[in-house]
C-alpha cells in the first residue's frame, strides 16, 4: 500500500515540476520575445497565410461544436437505451474520447507562419491576435467602412 502511495506522490511531484518549469520557460521566453519584437515589428502575413489560419479556426470551431452536439446526443441516446444494451453504451462512450483527441491534435497542429512555433497553447478556439514569440499579427485586418 505504501509503495503505491509513494509512486503516486513521485508521479504527482514529477507532473508539478514539469508544469512549473513549462510555465516559467514560457513566461521568460514570452517576455524576452515581446521585448525584441516591440522594437522591430515583423512583416504582416500574406493573404494565403491568413486564409490558412482562418481555415484552421473554422475547423476548430466545427470540431468543438460537433463534440458538444455528440455529447448531448450520446447522453440522450444512452439514457433511452435499456440496460441490456451495454455494448451500445460502451461504443457511444468510446467515440467521445476519439473526438476529443482529434480536437487536441487539431489544436496543436497550427504553427506560426513566420517561425513555425506552435500556436495551440496561445489560443482556445480561435487564432490569437499576435504570436507571443515573434509578434506577427495573426488576424486578418477588418475591412473599414467607407467614410462619407
Amino acid at each position: 500500500m505504501t509503495d503505491n502511495l509513494d509512486l503516486a506522490r513521485v508521479t504527482f511531484l514529477g507532473v508539478v515540476a514539469i508544469a512549473v518549469s513549462w510555465i516559467l520557460r514560457r513566461r521568460l521566453l514570452g517576455a524576452e520575445a515581446k521585448a525584441h519584437w516591440e522594437n522591430s515589428r515583423p512583416a504582416p502575413l500574406t493573404p494565403d497565410e491568413l486564409r490558412r489560419l482562418q481555415r484552421w479556426q473554422r475547423r476548430m470551431r466545427w470540431v468543438a461544436l460537433g463534440t458538444l452536439f455528440y455529447l448531448g446526443v450520446m447522453v440522450g441516446f444512452t439514457s433511452a437505451l435499456p440496460d441490456e444494451a451495454m455494448l451500445l453504451r460502451r461504443l457511444a462512450f468510446l467515440v467521445l474520447p476519439a473526438m476529443i483527441l482529434a480536437g487536441v491534435v487539431l489544436q496543436f497542429s497550427v504553427r506560426c507562419p513566420r517561425f513555425e512555433l506552435p500556436l495551440g497553447l496561445q489560443s482556445s478556439l480561435g487564432v490569437p491576435p499576435d504570436c507571443e514569440r515573434c509578434g506577427v499579427g495573426q488576424l486578418a485586418p477588418k475591412p473599414q467602412a467607407p467614410r462619407r
